[in-house]
């Protein structure tokens, strides 16, 4: 880090404790700057016109005081204590970000908005990427690992809000049609770190648990674990958390809804392509409900599934305050290890505890 230039890229969604804590560890006049990014990020890019107080002193020829009301350009630029130093950051919403935007920057931080492919990174001087998102399907990983990119995502970082979003989902739906589920089987389709917690719930609250995760199967024996079919056909509830790839995509097809029992209620939480989205339509009125958080082709969704949906949410199940103080821990200390900057690599939002249950 040392005696040369760093660039950093960050979506607008970036949350601004990343912003905030990189520039206090970089600056001794950053203590607010998050204050003044917030505002800026919400409608504006690096460049455009921002009225705000000043929070960091960036040009010498300014006669300002700390905490003055101005207007004037957005400078996202700070002098570290080390005046060979120099830090860069450009702001702009995630699916604006483009290639001229990073050619010199060495990392990105981001969400699913940014897609990270050839287009956006080839000749440029990116050698890491950290999302703070679970999923990396916005990620060419081949790419990155053919151009020694490292990436880093934030597995896990949602599973508390996504739990919470299940189960009062579920219980909603129940009360909405006028059923008890405490004698119901909950099928759980992937039990990774959302699927485990969800389990952990469902066992609290005395149901009956059926686990598919064939990964998992394979790695600690099958004797925890169903296969699909044994699972759709026993149980009431079928919730889905599986990362998308190619062995996920569409796995929900017809001859899936068609081994569901009658009245079962279905939820997806997951990826909306996990789906076949004509197929869930199709079944719709055989199941008990229909619960669908994410969705193919976002924002541009399936209205006709939308119709059917006893519940419909735009892709905020995992969406919570513990889940954005986790995955900025998470993408902080993660850059912290790849550059060795020893004073975030214990970085937790210093407001809030990002632990939940």
């Amino acid at each position: 880090f040392s005696h040369r230039n760093v660039g950093i890229v960050a979506g607008a969604s970036t949350p601004a404790d990343v912003i905030e804590e990189v520039h206090k560890t970089m600056s001794e006049h950053a203590e607010n700057f998050a204050a003044m990014l917030e505002e800026s990020l919400k409608t504006l890019n690096t460049g455009d016109t921002v009225t705000g107080y000043v929070t960091a002193v960036t040009d010498a020829e300014l006669q300002l005081d700390l905490g003055a009301k101005v207007t004037g350009v957005i400078k996202a630029e700070q002098i570290t204590d080390d005046p060979s130093v120099k830090l860069t950051d450009l702001y702009k919403k995630g699916d604006q970000i483009a290639r001229e935007d990073v050619l010199d920057a060495d990392v990105l931080v981001v969400r699913t908005r940014t897609r990270c492919d050839a287009n956006l990174l080839e000749g440029t001087s990116v050698r890491m990427i950290a999302t703070a998102t679970i999923g990396i399907d916005h990620i060419d990983m081949g790419y990155c690992a053919s151009r020694g990119i490292h990436v880093e995502n934030a597995a896990g970082c949602n599973a508390g809000g996504v739990m919470q979003y299940v189960f009062s989902a579920l219980y909603g739906v129940a009360a909405r049609i006028g059923i008890k589920i405490e004698e119901f089987t909950l099928g759980i389709i992937g039990v990774g770190h959302v699927g485990s917690k969800i389990e952990a719930m469902a066992r609290y609250l005395g149901l009956n648990v059926l686990l598919c995760d064939p990964p998992r199967a394979i790695a600690e024996g099958p004797e925890k674990f169903c296969s699909m079919e044994y699972l759709l056909e026993n149980s009431n509830v079928v919730t889905m958390h599986v990362p998308l790839d190619e062995t996920t995509r569409g796995m929900a097809d017809e001859t899936f809804f068609a081994l569901m029992r009658p009245g079962a209620i279905f939820i997806n939480a997951a990826r909306g392509e996990v789906i076949n989205e004509q197929a869930l339509i199709a079944a719709e009125p055989k199941l008990g409900a229909v619960v669908i958080d994410t969705w193919c082709h976002e924002p541009n969704i399936n209205l006709d599934l939308l119709e059917v949906a006893d519940i419909a949410t735009p892709h905020i199940a995992g969406y919570s305050l513990q889940g954005k103080q986790n995955a900025t821990t998470m993408a902080v200390q993660a850059v912290a290890r790849f550059f060795g900057i020893d004073a975030l690599k214990d970085f937790i939002p210093h407001d809030d505890d990002p632990t939940h249950t």
